[in-house]
């Protein structure tokens, strides 16, 4: 145990074993030890009255852990590094395959996290021998235990939200007490798998601190594994490399976004990265090849991540100090440079979904991931023409022209936002906190403008 910074000298009181302080001008700058002093040859250049001081205050150390209470404390002392608790047991393996694959054929269309294969062999490992403690497996335990979590969520039928919503705590209470270890000691993807779970998870509460957490530390952990450089790739396997650059990129999109939303720092740096995108996790059964819609899901997952790559670069540079160091003009330049930006990602949208051209009547069922990269857009797009609306024009023409251009594209924005929320799912009362205020802050700007 050391002194993290200068602390006036203690003593003890016999009666309460309490301290008190001493004199102010007595500081102590040494670390109080257990040990005995090492001792190196050569001159001593510590005061002697100072080293008697240590010397008295080592053995009042002493006084309070006897050695009879030392004994018994370490006895008494677990030994193992991490603890964790069961909240409630997993479900029968028969139960659990199908689960999986009922739940995540959609869901992985929208982030490509849960590979069924993986987790069916996870829950073959698991079953193999249920007896080994949590804390021996914590990547295995809290995936497994996340995914069901998150399985129930989707899953959810109307009217038992409350009750499927207890059951499912459970589960990520289960995932969640290795979370410690998983962020300090995780070894390979799993661990990280196991934390954007939880997160995706969370995310379907309002509790958008303990999202946050857990993207901070998920994205933490993957610049700790190498994620974001090439080189790490180089001794992975075709498939191994695949699975890890899909947890890179979910992990990078889920932190701009807690970004975007919070105005927390990003935990990633763009000129860091120097990495590709991963193929597609999802399965050729998963649409159907004849149902337009087949061509978007070759290239979502890539233009979810370049799209928030975009919005994290609006907030950074439209919303943050540095933009009101700059003149009416260069802001409206960054406005136009932003915008775009936004335009040559949407350019690289399949024709028949261009924002403009999408008849949603007429979507595939798996339509979620379609319509979240649209919300997305129109969002970005009011974040970008939003700031140019309400810039102060000093009278030239030109800047009175692109401030009034900006303010009739961010009402164009503002009521496609309206219209496309009909469409967002909302199963999840967690989400609902963020649909309402978009909803409520367009219609307020529509009736402005």
């Amino acid at each position: 145990m050391a002194w993290a910074e200068e602390q006036p000298e203690s003593t003890l009181s016999g009666a309460g074993n309490s301290f008190t302080t001493a004199s102010h001008n007595e500081r102590r700058h040494e670390p109080i030890s257990c040990e005995p002093e090492a001792r190196f040859p050569g001159p001593s250049i510590i005061p002697d009255g100072y080293e008697r001081k240590n010397s008295a205050l080592r053995e009042r150390l002493f006084r309070m852990f006897p050695e009879q209470n030392t004994r018994k404390l370490r006895l008494e002392a677990n030994r193992g590094p991490f603890t964790s608790s069961v909240f409630i047991q997993l479900p029968p393996k028969s139960q659990l395959q199908p689960m999986f694959e009922v739940a995540f054929t959609e869901a992985n269309h929208v982030l490509p996290l849960f590979d069924v294969p993986v987790l069916r062999d996870l829950v073959e490992q698991h079953y193999s021998d249920p007896t080994v403690p949590p804390g021996k497996q914590p990547g295995r335990w809290a995936m497994l235990n996340a995914t069901i979590a998150v399985a129930i969520q989707l899953r959810t039928a109307r009217g038992s939200y409350s009750e499927m919503t207890e059951l499912s705590w459970h589960f990520f209470k289960n995932a969640f007490s290795m979370y410690s270890v998983i962020a300090l000691r995780a070894a390979d993807v799993l661990g990280l798998e196991a934390l954007l779970a939880m997160a995706i998870y969370t995310q379907g509460s309002s509790d958008v601190r303990t999202t946050s957490v857990l993207v901070c530390a998920a994205g933490r952990l993957s610049l700790a594994f190498g994620l974001h450089r090439r080189e790490s790739y180089s001794v992975l396997d075709p498939a191994a490399a695949n699975r890890h650059k899909r947890a890179f990129w979910i992990a990078y999109i889920l932190d701009k976004s807690i970004s975007v939303k919070t105005g927390l720092p990003s935990v990633f740096e763009d000129d860091a990265i120097n990495i590709d995108y991963p193929d597609l996790l999802l399965s050729a059964s998963a649409m159907d090849g004849n149902v337009p819609g087949t061509s978007m899901s070759a290239s979502g997952f890539r233009l979810k991540a370049e799209l928030a790559r975009i919005e994290f670069s609006v907030e950074k540079r439209l919303y943050s100090g540095s933009a009101g160091r700059q003149n009416v003009h260069q802001l409206l330049d960054l406005v136009a440079e932003l915008d775009h930006q936004l335009e040559n990602w949407k350019a690289k949208l399949p024709s028949s979904f261009q924002p403009d051209r999408i008849v949603w009547s007429t979507m595939p069922t798996v339509k979620e991931p379609i319509i979240l990269l649209h919300f997305a857009y129109y969002c970005t797009l009011s974040e970008i023409h939003g700031f140019a609306a309400h810039l102060n024009q000093e009278g030239d023409i030109s800047a009175i022209r692109q401030v009034q251009s900006s303010r009739m594209i961010q009402a164009s924005a503002a009521a496609q936002i309206i219209h496309i929320l009909q469409y967002l799912p909302c199963e999840q009362p967690g989400h609902l906190w963020y649909v309402f205020l978009l909803g409520v802050q367009n219609i307020i700007l529509l009736i402005a403008s």
